[in-house]
């Protein structure tokens, strides 16, 4: 499996106020339920596109 996560810089997340619940799930979870092949059977509640 590919480092999903290579390209995430910990120490601006750490450092940025703004790095919150949501942006956890937008920049780490989102790629790696993707890669693992997640799909949402309920289209009107999908998270990944």
């Amino acid at each position: 499996m590919t480092n999903i996560l290579s390209d995430v810089d910990f120490k601006t997340m750490k450092n940025d106020p703004n790095f919150k619940e949501d942006s956890v799930r937008e920049v780490m979870i989102v790629p790696l339920l993707k890669q693992l092949g997640y799909q949402q059977e309920n289209k009107d509640q999908m998270l990944i596109p």
